[in-house]
Protein backbone atom coordinates (compact mmCIF):
# COMPACT_ATOMS: atom_id res chain seq x y z
CA UNK A 1 0.00 0.00 0.00
CA UNK A 2 0.92 2.99 -0.75
CA UNK A 3 0.26 6.32 1.65
CA UNK A 4 -2.71 8.32 0.74
CA UNK A 5 -3.57 11.87 0.99
CA UNK A 6 -7.75 12.41 0.34
CA UNK A 7 -8.55 15.68 -0.88
CA UNK A 8 -12.57 15.74 0.12
CA UNK A 9 -15.49 15.38 2.72
CA UNK A 10 -14.33 13.39 5.39
CA UNK A 11 -17.31 11.27 6.11
CA UNK A 12 -18.03 11.15 2.32
CA UNK A 13 -13.79 9.24 1.61
CA UNK A 14 -14.49 7.05 5.15
CA UNK A 15 -17.58 5.64 3.33
CA UNK A 16 -15.91 5.28 0.30
CA UNK A 17 -12.56 3.25 2.22
CA UNK A 18 -14.95 1.17 4.07
CA UNK A 19 -14.58 -2.36 1.74
CA UNK A 20 -10.70 -1.81 1.32
CA UNK A 21 -9.48 -0.95 4.87
CA UNK A 22 -12.55 -3.08 7.27
CA UNK A 23 -10.60 -4.09 10.54
CA UNK A 24 -7.51 -3.20 8.75
CA UNK A 25 -6.78 0.37 10.51
CA UNK A 26 -4.61 0.42 13.87
CA UNK A 27 -4.82 3.38 14.93
CA UNK A 28 -6.91 6.59 14.53
CA UNK A 29 -5.68 10.00 15.31
CA UNK A 30 -7.87 12.97 15.47
CA UNK A 31 -7.20 16.14 15.91
CA UNK A 32 -10.81 17.27 15.28
CA UNK A 33 -12.78 20.92 15.22
CA UNK A 34 -13.35 22.34 18.72
CA UNK A 35 -14.15 25.28 20.45
CA UNK A 36 -10.86 27.56 20.82
CA UNK A 37 -10.99 31.44 18.99
CA UNK A 38 -8.72 31.96 15.34
CA UNK A 39 -8.94 28.42 14.47
CA UNK A 40 -7.66 28.31 10.48
CA UNK A 41 -8.10 24.84 9.29
CA UNK A 42 -11.61 24.31 10.42
CA UNK A 43 -15.04 26.90 11.63
CA UNK A 44 -15.40 25.58 15.31
CA UNK A 45 -18.99 27.24 15.10
CA UNK A 46 -20.86 24.23 14.07
CA UNK A 47 -24.46 23.62 14.76
CA UNK A 48 -24.29 20.60 16.58
CA UNK A 49 -20.74 19.21 17.56
CA UNK A 50 -22.47 15.90 18.61
CA UNK A 51 -24.50 15.57 15.27
CA UNK A 52 -21.22 17.11 12.99
CA UNK A 53 -19.18 14.08 14.90
CA UNK A 54 -20.98 11.08 15.47
CA UNK A 55 -21.45 9.90 12.09
CA UNK A 56 -17.51 10.37 11.50
CA UNK A 57 -16.26 8.48 14.34
CA UNK A 58 -18.88 5.83 13.76
CA UNK A 59 -17.83 5.27 10.23
CA UNK A 60 -14.31 4.48 11.53
CA UNK A 61 -15.73 2.06 13.93
CA UNK A 62 -15.52 -0.97 11.07
CA UNK A 63 -12.33 0.32 9.89
CA UNK A 64 -10.42 -0.65 13.19
CA UNK A 65 -9.20 -4.07 13.64
CA UNK A 66 -9.58 -6.47 16.80
CA UNK A 67 -6.57 -4.09 18.72
CA UNK A 68 -7.82 -1.21 16.81
CA UNK A 69 -7.63 2.61 19.16
CA UNK A 70 -8.32 5.75 18.65
CA UNK A 71 -6.93 8.83 20.11
CA UNK A 72 -8.51 12.22 19.71
CA UNK A 73 -7.10 15.66 21.32
CA UNK A 74 -9.80 17.69 22.52
CA UNK A 75 -10.31 20.49 24.97
CA UNK A 76 -12.60 20.79 27.82
CA UNK A 77 -15.73 22.64 26.14
CA UNK A 78 -16.08 19.43 23.68
CA UNK A 79 -15.21 17.05 25.97
CA UNK A 80 -18.14 15.41 27.69
CA UNK A 81 -19.82 15.39 23.96
CA UNK A 82 -16.83 13.49 22.78
CA UNK A 83 -17.06 11.06 25.50
CA UNK A 84 -20.67 10.33 24.77
CA UNK A 85 -20.21 9.57 21.45
CA UNK A 86 -17.23 7.52 22.34
CA UNK A 87 -19.02 5.60 25.31
CA UNK A 88 -22.28 5.11 22.58
CA UNK A 89 -19.98 3.64 19.13
CA UNK A 90 -17.24 1.95 21.42
CA UNK A 91 -18.99 1.32 24.87
CA UNK A 92 -17.71 2.66 28.04
CA UNK A 93 -15.85 -0.18 28.93
CA UNK A 94 -13.86 0.14 25.75
CA UNK A 95 -12.39 3.41 27.70
CA UNK A 96 -8.75 3.39 28.16
CA UNK A 97 -7.71 6.68 29.18
CA UNK A 98 -7.96 10.36 29.34
CA UNK A 99 -4.15 11.53 28.97
CA UNK A 100 -4.14 15.53 30.45
CA UNK A 101 -1.42 16.71 28.05
CA UNK A 102 0.23 20.62 28.75
CA UNK A 103 -0.02 22.38 25.62
CA UNK A 104 0.90 26.45 27.38
CA UNK A 105 3.04 25.51 31.06
CA UNK A 106 1.29 29.47 31.66
CA UNK A 107 -1.83 29.29 30.55
CA UNK A 108 -3.67 30.68 27.66
CA UNK A 109 -4.43 34.54 27.73
CA UNK A 110 -8.01 34.55 26.92
CA UNK A 111 -9.38 32.83 29.86
CA UNK A 112 -12.10 34.30 32.11
CA UNK A 113 -11.31 32.86 35.42
CA UNK A 114 -9.02 29.98 35.37
CA UNK A 115 -6.30 29.96 32.82
CA UNK A 116 -6.16 26.68 31.06
CA UNK A 117 -3.05 25.11 30.27
CA UNK A 118 -4.08 21.90 29.10
CA UNK A 119 -5.94 19.82 26.51
CA UNK A 120 -7.03 15.69 26.42
CA UNK A 121 -6.31 13.08 24.79
CA UNK A 122 -9.09 10.66 24.84
CA UNK A 123 -8.55 6.89 24.09
CA UNK A 124 -10.90 4.01 23.17
CA UNK A 125 -10.11 0.47 21.58
CA UNK A 126 -12.23 -1.68 19.69
CA UNK A 127 -11.79 -4.88 21.51
CA UNK A 128 -10.43 -5.03 25.08
CA UNK A 129 -6.50 -5.07 24.59
CA UNK A 130 -3.92 -7.55 26.86
CA UNK A 131 -2.32 -5.77 29.50
CA UNK A 132 0.77 -3.26 28.69
CA UNK A 133 -0.21 -3.31 24.75
CA UNK A 134 -0.22 0.00 24.81
CA UNK A 135 3.41 0.13 26.35
CA UNK A 136 6.27 1.59 24.74
CA UNK A 137 10.11 0.99 24.63
CA UNK A 138 12.53 2.95 26.99
CA UNK A 139 14.07 6.25 25.63
CA UNK A 140 17.22 6.88 26.25
CA UNK A 141 16.17 9.68 28.56
CA UNK A 142 14.12 7.16 30.47
CA UNK A 143 16.37 3.94 30.91
CA UNK A 144 19.27 6.78 32.57
CA UNK A 145 15.96 7.77 34.80
CA UNK A 146 15.66 4.12 35.41
CA UNK A 147 19.04 2.90 35.29
CA UNK A 148 21.14 5.70 36.64
CA UNK A 149 24.06 3.93 38.17
CA UNK A 150 27.04 1.43 36.75
CA UNK A 151 28.30 -1.42 37.92
CA UNK A 152 31.17 -3.17 36.22
CA UNK A 153 30.44 -0.59 33.32
CA UNK A 154 26.27 -1.97 33.48
CA UNK A 155 23.57 0.10 33.98
CA UNK A 156 21.38 -0.55 36.91
CA UNK A 157 18.90 1.12 39.41
CA UNK A 158 17.92 0.51 42.78
CA UNK A 159 13.99 0.03 44.60
CA UNK A 160 13.47 0.44 48.34
CA UNK A 161 12.86 -3.17 49.53
CA UNK A 162 10.77 -2.14 52.54
CA UNK A 163 6.68 -1.77 51.10
CA UNK A 164 6.68 1.47 49.89
CA UNK A 165 2.55 2.15 52.01
CA UNK A 166 2.28 1.96 55.65
CA UNK A 167 -0.61 -0.10 55.21
CA UNK A 168 1.53 -3.02 54.93
CA UNK A 169 3.25 -3.35 58.54
CA UNK A 170 4.65 -5.03 61.10
CA UNK A 171 1.75 -5.80 62.65
CA UNK A 172 -0.39 -6.09 59.10
CA UNK A 173 2.84 -8.53 57.70
CA UNK A 174 3.84 -9.80 60.82
CA UNK A 175 6.24 -12.79 58.68
CA UNK A 176 8.21 -9.65 56.57
CA UNK A 177 9.63 -8.10 59.72
CA UNK A 178 12.81 -9.07 60.12
CA UNK A 179 16.29 -7.86 60.34
CA UNK A 180 18.70 -7.67 57.24
CA UNK A 181 22.42 -7.38 57.96
CA UNK A 182 24.97 -5.06 55.42
CA UNK A 183 28.47 -6.14 55.41
CA UNK A 184 30.92 -3.77 57.62
CA UNK A 185 34.30 -2.62 55.54
CA UNK A 186 36.81 -0.67 56.42
CA UNK A 187 37.06 3.18 55.70
CA UNK A 188 33.08 2.87 55.32
CA UNK A 189 31.67 6.17 53.67
CA UNK A 190 28.22 7.03 53.83
CA UNK A 191 28.17 6.95 50.18
CA UNK A 192 28.93 3.27 50.19
CA UNK A 193 27.02 0.37 48.94
CA UNK A 194 26.89 -2.29 50.71
CA UNK A 195 26.64 -6.18 50.16
CA UNK A 196 23.61 -7.81 52.53
CA UNK A 197 23.35 -11.36 53.77
CA UNK A 198 19.93 -12.66 55.58
CA UNK A 199 22.81 -14.24 58.42
CA UNK A 200 24.10 -11.78 61.04
CA UNK A 201 28.02 -12.51 60.88
CA UNK A 202 31.30 -10.79 62.32
CA UNK A 203 31.49 -9.27 58.91
CA UNK A 204 27.72 -8.77 58.37
CA UNK A 205 26.51 -6.96 61.21
CA UNK A 206 24.98 -3.55 60.58
CA UNK A 207 21.68 -4.71 61.18
CA UNK A 208 18.79 -2.96 59.43
CA UNK A 209 14.95 -3.20 59.57
CA UNK A 210 12.14 -1.72 57.28
CA UNK A 211 11.14 0.48 59.89
CA UNK A 212 10.22 4.44 58.43
CA UNK A 213 12.21 7.51 59.37
CA UNK A 214 9.77 8.53 62.09
CA UNK A 215 10.05 5.02 63.68
CA UNK A 216 7.41 3.38 62.00
CA UNK A 217 7.95 -0.19 62.16
CA UNK A 218 6.88 -1.03 58.08
CA UNK A 219 7.88 -4.67 56.71
CA UNK A 220 10.01 -5.94 53.45
CA UNK A 221 8.52 -6.89 50.33
CA UNK A 222 10.36 -10.31 50.21
CA UNK A 223 10.77 -13.24 52.70
CA UNK A 224 13.36 -14.63 54.55
CA UNK A 225 13.90 -17.13 51.91
CA UNK A 226 14.01 -15.09 49.07
CA UNK A 227 16.07 -12.96 50.34
CA UNK A 228 18.42 -15.52 51.21
CA UNK A 229 18.26 -17.14 47.95
CA UNK A 230 18.39 -13.56 46.35
CA UNK A 231 20.64 -11.47 48.63
CA UNK A 232 22.95 -11.15 45.31
CA UNK A 233 20.30 -9.12 44.01
CA UNK A 234 20.25 -6.79 47.10
CA UNK A 235 22.40 -4.04 48.69
CA UNK A 236 22.43 -1.85 51.72
CA UNK A 237 23.70 2.15 51.57
CA UNK A 238 22.58 5.04 54.14
CA UNK A 239 19.63 7.66 52.63
CA UNK A 240 19.66 11.23 52.80
CA UNK A 241 18.98 11.48 56.49
CA UNK A 242 21.34 9.32 57.49
CA UNK A 243 19.34 5.51 58.03
CA UNK A 244 20.29 2.32 55.91
CA UNK A 245 18.26 1.44 53.45
CA UNK A 246 17.81 -2.32 51.50
CA UNK A 247 17.64 -1.67 47.86
CA UNK A 248 17.07 -4.44 45.21
CA UNK A 249 18.94 -3.81 41.86
CA UNK A 250 17.36 -3.69 39.01
CA UNK A 251 18.45 -4.20 35.62
CA UNK A 252 17.51 -3.51 32.43
CA UNK A 253 15.50 -6.02 30.49
CA UNK A 254 15.98 -6.86 26.94
CA UNK A 255 13.60 -4.86 24.67
CA UNK A 256 12.25 -3.42 28.14
CA UNK A 257 8.94 -1.11 28.28
CA UNK A 258 6.54 0.53 30.06
CA UNK A 259 3.06 2.34 30.92
CA UNK A 260 3.31 5.76 29.34
CA UNK A 261 1.74 8.06 31.90
CA UNK A 262 -1.59 9.65 32.43
CA UNK A 263 -0.06 13.38 32.11
CA UNK A 264 2.37 14.32 29.64
CA UNK A 265 4.20 17.38 30.80
CA UNK A 266 7.51 18.49 28.21
CA UNK A 267 8.48 21.14 25.87
CA UNK A 268 7.99 18.60 23.36
CA UNK A 269 4.02 18.17 23.93
CA UNK A 270 3.49 21.94 23.88
CA UNK A 271 1.57 23.95 21.01
CA UNK A 272 4.77 26.43 20.60
CA UNK A 273 6.65 23.26 19.84
CA UNK A 274 4.34 22.17 17.23
CA UNK A 275 4.30 25.78 15.54
CA UNK A 276 8.68 25.81 15.77
CA UNK A 277 8.11 22.33 13.89
CA UNK A 278 6.28 23.54 10.97
CA UNK A 279 7.63 26.47 10.34
CA UNK A 280 11.13 25.50 10.19
CA UNK A 281 9.94 23.48 7.38
CA UNK A 282 8.74 26.51 5.54
CA UNK A 283 10.79 29.06 6.48
CA UNK A 284 12.07 30.29 3.41
CA UNK A 285 8.32 32.33 2.82
CA UNK A 286 8.84 36.09 3.68
CA UNK A 287 5.25 36.36 5.12
CA UNK A 288 3.52 38.19 8.07
CA UNK A 289 2.49 35.45 9.93
CA UNK A 290 2.68 31.39 10.33
CA UNK A 291 1.12 29.84 7.04
CA UNK A 292 -0.53 27.14 9.09
CA UNK A 293 -1.93 27.50 12.74
CA UNK A 294 -1.93 25.65 15.90
CA UNK A 295 -0.44 22.52 14.01
CA UNK A 296 0.02 19.54 16.89
CA UNK A 297 3.40 19.29 17.80
CA UNK A 298 5.01 15.72 16.43
CA UNK A 299 5.90 14.49 19.59
CA UNK A 300 2.22 13.93 20.55
CA UNK A 301 1.46 11.68 17.72
CA UNK A 302 4.58 10.00 17.58
CA UNK A 303 4.03 8.48 21.01
CA UNK A 304 0.65 7.89 20.23
CA UNK A 305 1.84 5.72 17.17
CA UNK A 306 4.66 3.87 19.49
CA UNK A 307 2.03 2.89 22.04
CA UNK A 308 -0.63 1.61 19.45
CA UNK A 309 1.09 0.22 16.21
CA UNK A 310 3.34 -1.93 15.35
CA UNK A 311 5.64 -1.68 12.23
CA UNK A 312 3.61 -2.70 9.51
CA UNK A 313 0.39 -1.09 11.09
CA UNK A 314 -1.75 1.59 8.99
CA UNK A 315 -2.90 4.86 10.72
CA UNK A 316 -5.65 7.34 9.72
CA UNK A 317 -6.39 10.92 10.30
CA UNK A 318 -9.45 12.42 8.84
CA UNK A 319 -8.37 15.87 9.97
CA UNK A 320 -5.35 15.98 8.44
CA UNK A 321 -4.34 19.67 8.60
CA UNK A 322 -1.01 20.45 7.88
CA UNK A 323 -0.12 16.54 7.78
CA UNK A 324 1.55 16.24 11.02
CA UNK A 325 0.00 12.82 11.44
CA UNK A 326 1.57 11.47 8.37
CA UNK A 327 5.05 13.42 9.36
CA UNK A 328 4.86 11.60 12.42
CA UNK A 329 4.35 8.34 11.05
CA UNK A 330 7.26 8.32 8.95
CA UNK A 331 9.66 9.57 11.92
CA UNK A 332 8.47 6.85 13.73
CA UNK A 333 9.60 4.42 10.24
CA UNK A 334 12.51 6.21 10.79
CA UNK A 335 13.35 5.20 14.19
CA UNK A 336 12.66 1.72 14.02
CA UNK A 337 12.88 0.69 10.39
CA UNK A 338 8.98 -0.15 10.35
CA UNK A 339 6.67 0.22 7.22
CA UNK A 340 3.72 1.94 8.47
CA UNK A 341 1.48 3.24 6.41
CA UNK A 342 -0.85 6.67 6.45
CA UNK A 343 -3.91 7.66 5.45
CA UNK A 344 -4.88 11.20 5.67
CA UNK A 345 -8.37 12.89 4.81
CA UNK A 346 -8.49 17.09 4.16
CA UNK A 347 -11.45 18.71 3.06
CA UNK A 348 -10.06 20.91 0.39
CA UNK A 349 -10.67 23.96 1.61
CA UNK A 350 -9.87 27.26 0.29
CA UNK A 351 -7.69 30.02 2.11
CA UNK A 352 -8.36 33.62 2.78
CA UNK A 353 -7.15 36.09 0.97
CA UNK A 354 -6.01 37.89 4.03
CA UNK A 355 -3.84 34.73 5.23
CA UNK A 356 -0.60 34.49 5.24
CA UNK A 357 -0.74 31.25 3.11
CA UNK A 358 -2.43 32.62 0.71
CA UNK A 359 0.27 35.03 0.54
CA UNK A 360 2.57 32.68 0.34
CA UNK A 361 1.23 31.36 -3.41
CA UNK A 362 -0.99 27.90 -1.44
CA UNK A 363 -4.99 28.48 -2.59
CA UNK A 364 -6.16 25.54 -0.37
CA UNK A 365 -5.26 23.71 3.01
CA UNK A 366 -4.43 20.46 1.28
CA UNK A 367 -1.83 22.55 -1.32
CA UNK A 368 -0.02 22.62 2.33
CA UNK A 369 -0.69 19.37 3.60
CA UNK A 370 1.09 18.03 0.23
CA UNK A 371 4.14 20.60 0.57
CA UNK A 372 4.60 19.98 4.59
CA UNK A 373 4.71 16.22 3.74
CA UNK A 374 7.24 16.36 0.98
CA UNK A 375 9.39 18.93 2.40
CA UNK A 376 9.65 16.52 5.76
CA UNK A 377 10.57 13.39 3.82
CA UNK A 378 11.09 14.05 0.16
CA UNK A 379 11.90 10.51 -0.56
CA UNK A 380 8.93 9.47 1.10
CA UNK A 381 5.66 8.64 -1.58
CA UNK A 382 2.27 9.66 -0.89
CA UNK A 383 -0.79 9.03 -3.65
CA UNK A 384 -3.45 12.03 -3.46
CA UNK A 385 -6.94 10.90 -4.07
CA UNK A 386 -9.55 14.01 -4.79
CA UNK A 387 -12.84 12.52 -3.90
CA UNK A 388 -15.85 12.66 -5.84
CA UNK A 389 -18.67 13.93 -3.39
Amino acid sequence: MQNRLYEGDNLSVLKQIQSEFEDSIDLVYIDPPYNTKNRFVYNDKQANWYDFMYPRIEAVYPLLSDYGVIAVSINDQSLIDLRMILDKIFTPQRFISQIVVVVTPGGNSFSKQVRKCHEYLVLYSKKDLPTNYLSVSLTEKRFKQRYPRMIGGKHFGLEQLRKATRRHNKDTKPTLYFPIYAKRTSNQDDGDVLPVSIDRTSEFDIEIYPDWSDGFAGCWCWSRETVRKRSDDLIARKNKTGQWMVYQIKRPKLNETEQVISVWNGTEFMSATGQKEFNSLFKDFDVSGPIFDYPKPLELIRQVVRMATHQDSIILDFFAGSGTTGQAVMDVNKEDGGNRKFILIQQREKIQHKHPAYKAGYRYITDITEERLRRAYPDEGFKTIISKT
